[in-house]
């Protein structure tokens, strides 16, 4: 659980730096691409290989010990596609700013 904790931590701190880099458009100034790259690589990978595995693995158990509190999550699996969906969107948009 540490190791989930350290993720969450880590996949937050991506977020806001990705959140100040984009804030820059409101200011009329240019972003560090570089920066908004690497942060939607991060994003493209880390989730399916590391962090979803984790996340189900604790709902599967969330499920078989307390199905009511599970049912009000909802369905995790949609919303890690949605979640994909959007990411995907967003670096086609940033890819076809830097081209």
């Amino acid at each position: 659980m540490i190791l989930y904790a350290k993720n969450i931590a880590t996949s937050k701190s991506c977020s806001l730096v990705l959140e100040r880099e984009l804030s820059v458009f409101d200011r009329g100034e240019r972003p560090d691409y570089q920066v908004i790259h690497a942060i939607i690589a991060y994003f493209l990978v880390y989730p399916n290989a590391y962090h979803h595995p984790q996340e189900d693995m604790v709902f599967e158990k969330l499920k078989s010990c307390d199905p009511a509190a599970a049912a009000n999550i909802g369905d995790l699996a949609a919303e890690h596609r949605s979640g994909a969906k959007r990411l995907q969107r967003v670096a086609q948009a940033v890819e076809s700013v830097t081209i």
